[in-house]
């Protein structure tokens, strides 16, 4: 998966500029490792999608109480 593009919700199309692999990050106390996608975003600084929260397993949460 070297060359892609994102459909993202104003209907652009952003080309990824490349991969960082195995990059290590800190979020919540919690210490993640998987590979990310550069792509030129203006307000985020980094999506986790789909393939990320399947690493998770099994999440429960309700969102009428906010309670995980």
């Amino acid at each position: 998966m070297s060359n892609f593009s994102v459909l993202v919700g104003n209907e652009d199309k952003l080309q990824n500029k490349g991969c960082m692999h195995n990059l290590k990050l800190r979020v919540q106390g919690t210490e993640l490792m998987t590979n990310f996608y550069v792509l030129p975003l203006e307000a985020n600084k980094m999506i986790l999608g789909v393939a990320w929260m399947a690493t998770l397993g099994l999440v429960t949460m309700d969102f009428s109480t906010l309670q995980f």
